[in-house]
């Protein structure tokens, strides 16, 4: 990995290697205020399982779009819930198996 590249939190760039050389892919974080107001609207416990730690806002539809960033698009998910949403969800959810591969990726080492 390149020196500037490890500077760039891992919510705003992902880098992605291939055989033909390297591409960026800019990851859809919700911005903090969507964040807050996704998690107060679930009442600070995941949707799926009822967890209240390692809580995070899940789009429900990653097609990038004028709701992309909007609460309605978002669900309060555990890391557990969140990473099963990811493995149920390939080619479902707007993201390509790459990106889901990488999601669970990075979900995974959370847990």
């Amino acid at each position: 990995m390149h020196e500037s590249e490890k500077r760039l939190p891992p919510e705003v760039l992902l880098q992605i290697s291939t055989a033909m050389g390297l591409f960026f892919i800019a990851l859809g974080a919700f911005s903090r205020g969507s964040k807050e107001r996704i998690h107060r609207r679930d009442g600070f416990m995941c949707v799926k399982c009822g967890a209240s730690e390692s809580l995070e806002a899940s789009h429900r539809n990653h097609t990038k779009n004028e709701n992309y960033d909007k609460p309605s698009n978002g669900d309060t998910l555990c890391t557990s819930c969140h990473l099963e949403y990811h493995i149920d969800t390939v080619g479902k959810n707007g993201l390509n198996i790459s990106q889901n591969e990488w999601a669970i990726k990075m979900l995974r080492k959370r847990l």
